[in-house]
Order: structure tokens, then C-alpha cells, then sequence
């Protein structure tokens, strides 16, 4: 099974808000509205499978075009979950599963092409967009896009996830041993997700501080 689906198969047996129930998650949770939704700023989601490199690469390609087009971004609670582990502030984005009614209701289109055209009169207004990169290009970036972003909004996305004090002080210390080691600055977000775990993996080893 690839891994778009078994992506897909995964998160359909997830729990999510069906209508809004007081007291509960639920309670606040938007219905479905055709009418209100057409002429409303896209909503828009990526489900990115894969472990923490691919939830931080989610989680800033929302923020990007949630800032760059004002589209109204949703993230899914698994991967929320998975950020809430190991930073402060995860709060760019509402959780897809929560803030929906039955977010399946809601008809989201996959999107496979540039994430710079979501800003389009096509898809900017009316849609319920779902950010997809298919198993053949996970290595192929240029596919989605959006390096542009990553300079334009490089002060957000360094301040978009910050890292639970034990982490960063572990990080810390592991940057002051190599420092000797390297001669260009790290800095913990690079241009892609991936390329920020892998930063985490080696610097200071996470699995290890999780023991």
C-alpha cells in the first residue's frame, strides 16, 4: 500500500465532531453551509502522513498560504497531537477534526500543483482545498512550491513553532559541542520540514529525550 494511502485509509476511522455539542470539543464546531462558504476565503488542510519532518512541513505550508491569501487553514489532530509533544505554540492553525462538523461534508478537492497559485481567483474564494503531494514526488519539492514563501515569512516561520524548554536547552548544548565542527550558522527552520527534523535528529536526538 502506498503511503498516500495508507494515509488515507488511517484517517478515516479518526474520531471528528459531527454537529456542535455543548460541553464538549464539539460545541463550537462550523456546519456546512454552501451559501456561506462561496463567497468565504477557502478552507484548506494537507494531511502529511510520515512522522514529524512531515507534520512540520504541513503545518508551515498552511501558515504560508494562511498568510500569504488569508485562507482559512485547518490542521489535522493527529499531526497536532504530534506537534503539541514537542512545542509551545501550536496555535496557527484549528484543528481540522474539532473545528469542522463533519469536516467530510465539506467536499475537499485535492490540490497537487504549486501552492503559490492557491492565490488565484480559482481557488482563493469557495473551495475546501486539501494540499496533496502523491508518493511519486515526495522527493520533488518544486512540485508544491512555496519556497518563496519560506523567504518572504522567514521570521514567522522561525517564531511559528517554538520548542519546549527542555528540548531547546538540550539543543543548546548539543550546538555549543558541534560548534567547533561547522562553519555556517543552523538555524532550526531551513526552507523544509524535513530538513528541520533532520536537524532535530542529529543535533539532539529526540527519540532520546523522549527515554
Amino acid at each position: 500500500m502506498s503511503r498516500a494511502k495508507a494515509a488515507e485509509e488511517q484517517y478515516k476511522s479518526k474520531a471528528y465532531c459531527i454537529a456542535p455539542t455543548p460541553g464538549t470539543i464539539c460545541e463550537n464546531c462550523t456546519i456546512y453551509d454552501y451559501e456561506n462558504l462561496k463567497d468565504s476565503p477557502s478552507i484548506v488542510t494537507y494531511f502529511p502522513g510520515g512522522r514529524l519532518g512531515n507534520a512540520i512541513t504541513a503545518y508551515l505550508t498552511l501558515y504560508w498560504v494562511q498568510l500569504e491569501y488569508g485562507l482559512d487553514t485547518y490542521f489535522e489532530k493527529e499531526s497536532y497531537d504530534l506537534l503539541k509533544l514537542y512545542f509551545e505554540n501550536v496555535d496557527n492553525h484549528k484543528v481540522l477534526e474539532e473545528d469542522l462538523c463533519n469536516w467530510k461534508n465539506f467536499g475537499f478537492q485535492k490540490y497537487q500543483g504549486n501552492i503559490e497559485f492557491l492565490g488565484s481567483p480559482e481557488w482563493r474564494t469557495g473551495n475546501a482545498v486539501q494540499i496533496y503531494l502523491a508518493k511519486e514526488d515526495f522527493l520533488r519539492h518544486e512540485k508544491q512550491g512555496g519556497r518563496k514563501f519560506y523567504k518572504k515569512y522567514r521570521k514567522q516561520s522561525f517564531d511559528a513553532l517554538r520548542l519546549k524548554e527542555q528540548y531547546r536547552r538540550h539543543a543548546e548544548l548539543a550546538l555549543q559541542q558541534i560548534s567547533n565542527k561547522v562553519t555556517n550558522s543552523i538555524f532550526f527552520f531551513l526552507c523544509r520540514g524535513e530538513h528541520y527534523v533532520h536537524s532535530i535528529s542529529t543535533i539532539f536526538n529526540v527519540n532520546n529525550l523522549l527515554r
